[in-house]
């Protein structure tokens, strides 16, 4: 395929998910399909489309030049989610380069969600071929029998998400994680978690705390920024 649009508007759509979060997670329906095929894309655009860009099953697609626009579900909460590419079935995705649209800044979001495919150029370099959430704050409060930590930033999407407790002391460090409260996810830019009620009281004086959200690949997630909640010399919560 050469120099081709491909505008996903004027597809009718047809979907029914169990819940939000498969709706954010997964999808099916895109205005292109590739089902165990061999498929270069040159110059070519794809917008507009609910459903998602592409889907595909299997076989083989290389993006050259391509532009990925406004793919979005429209989810309240989560503007900014987008549907560019799913790969299953071992199938293999190249993108070679983007001429505009979603991904085109250094480790921006690509929005191609990989279901057990190989991932190479572009899509492969960046800490996630999905989306890349920002944290930009921490907020812990004690509770009757828990600690409740609220998150906020950017991106903070239902899919692979949880985050990490760091204790640390001098060289030594011990690391926890933890998924979000199944009912914490409140947008895109606030979501809650909790923890044990003594996570602060039982570490001593000399240890520090840290959390930060762990996204993309479950067995080895990236990271985002990290906040401190108590450092070497505190006992209460920041």
């Amino acid at each position: 395929m050469d120099s081709c649009i491909f505008d996903g508007s004027v597809k009718e759509r047809n979907e029914q998910y169990l819940n939000v979060e498969e709706e954010m997670c997964q999808w099916s329906g895109s205005v292109v399909d590739v089902v165990k095929s061999s498929v270069m894309m040159k110059v070519s655009t794809l917008s507009n489309s609910p459903d998602g860009g592409i889907t595909m099953n299997g076989g083989e697609l290389a993006v050259n030049d391509g532009r990925f626009e406004n793919n979005s579900p429209s989810i309240e909460g989560y503007s900014s989610l987008r549907r560019n590419i799913i790969c299953s079935d071992s199938g293999t995705l190249n993108v070679m380069s983007l001429k505009g649209g979603d991904g085109v800044k250094d480790n921006s979001s690509l929005w191609m969600l990989n279901e057990g495919c190989s991932f190479e150029g572009i899509v492969s370099e960046w800490d996630s071929s999905f989306f890349i959430p920002v944290l930009e704050s921490v907020e812990a409060k004690e509770e009757t029998n828990r600690m409740k930590l609220t998150f906020k930033g950017l991106l903070l999407i239902p899919c692979n998400l949880s985050f990490s407790v760091v204790k640390r002391k001098g060289e030594e460090k011990e690391i926890e994680k933890h998924d979000f409260d199944s009912n914490g996810f409140l947008s895109e830019r606030e979501v809650e978690g909790s923890v044990a009620k003594d996570l602060i009281s039982s570490c001593g004086n000399e240890m520090e705390v840290s959390v930060s959200v762990l996204f993309g690949n479950i067995e080895f997630p990236s990271s985002t920024h990290s906040f401190i909640l108590k450092n070497a010399s505190e006992t209460e919560p920041k």
